[in-house]
C-alpha cells in the first residue's frame, strides 16, 4: 500500500495503520489501481466481487511505475504487491497491511528422467518458503 506525501507531509494521516483491505477500501480517498485484467491483482478484485464493494478508483493504470508516478504526484493511494517497494519513489511511503490480501498458488513442473540435486534444494526451498506444499510432480 503506497500513500504520498507532500513536503514531508502526510496527505492521508488516519489511513494507517490498517489491519485488512476492507479498512482500506472503506477509506473516503481517491484510489489508483491497474485494471483488472492485470495479473499482478486478479485475486484483489476477487477479494471486491466477495464483499460486493467497489472500490473509488478514480484511475486505471497498467503499469505499477506509472501507478507510482500518481501516488507520488499526490494524485491518491493505491494497493500494489510488496515487491512494488522495490521501486523507491519520492514521496512515496510504503505500508503493509497486516491481513494477507491473497493467496498465491505456486506449481514447480520439472522433468523426472533430470531429478539433479540443485532441483532437490529448490524443492526444498519452495516447500519450506510456502507454509503448504502443492507440489505437482509432472513428467513433461
Amino acid at each position: 500500500v503506497s500513500i504520498t506525501c507532500r513536503g514531508g507531509k502526510k496527505i492521508y494521516q488516519n489511513l494507517f495503520p490498517l489491519k485488512t483491505l476492507l479498512e482500506f477500501i472503506s477509506q473516503s480517498v481517491e484510489k489508483l489501481f491497474p485494471p483488472k485484467k492485470k495479473i499482478y491483482l486478479p485475486n484483489v478484485y476477487e477479494v471486491f466481487d466477495l464483499l460486493n464493494i467497489t472500490p473509488n478508483v478514480i484511475q486505471e493504470a497498467t503499469f505499477m511505475l506509472t501507478i507510482l508516478g500518481l501516488v507520488a504526484g499526490g494524485i491518491g493511494v493505491s494497493l500494489l504487491p510488496a515487491n512494488a517497494q522495490n521501486l523507491q519513489r519520492k514521496g512515496v511511503v510504503y505500508k503493509e497491511i497486516a491481513e494477507p490480501v491473497s493467496v498465491v498458488k505456486i506449481a514447480v513442473f520439472w522433468r523426472q528422467s533430470q531429478f539433479y540435486p540443485i532441483l532437490s534444494n529448490f524443492l526444498e526451498v519452495t516447500q519450506t518458503v510456502t507454509n503448504e506444499s502443492y507440489l505437482l510432480q509432472k513428467s513433461v
